[in-house]
């Protein structure tokens, strides 16, 4: 995998202009280059941060 600087400054104003936060959070994961996961869990989403947890293939008994 290749080795990209992204500006934090995208990640946020692509989040907040988002309806869905879930989806837009899986758009820009995989537009980055690290979501390589099945399960993405939105854990909270407050004014200062956003909480997510990533669960790989291979640790599904994590997953309800």
């Amino acid at each position: 995998m290749a080795s990209k600087e992204y500006d934090a400054s995208f990640l946020i104003q692509s989040i907040t202009q988002a309806m869905d936060i879930k989806t837009s959070i899986v758009i820009i994961l995989q537009q980055v280059e690290i979501l390589e996961t099945d399960h993405l869990h939105v854990i909270g989403c407050r004014e200062k941060g956003i909480g997510i947890k990533l669960t790989s293939r291979d640790a599904q008994s994590d997953v309800d």
